[in-house]
């Protein structure tokens, strides 16, 4: 399932590293897990000031099995 976060830029937000690991660090959050969660993209909108990071994630370990198949 894709899901989205939304990043407001601060001094520490320099560079897409800094914002990528803020992105799974978020992820990790809201998911309440330890694995590291693959982001898929980071968006910049310039008109809001912030980024977008989508990532996917699956709670059922059963169903990303079944679609690797």
């Amino acid at each position: 399932m894709l899901k989205s976060l939304v990043i407001y830029p601060n001094e520490k937000t320099r560079d897409m590293g800094s914002v990528l690991q803020i992105a799974r660090s978020i992820a990790k959050k809201i998911e309440r897990t330890d694995v590291n969660i693959p982001v898929l993209n980071i968006i910049f909108d310039p008109v809001n000031r912030v980024y977008v990071a989508v990532y996917e994630w699956c709670s059922n370990p059963q169903d990303v099995e079944e679609r690797a198949k």
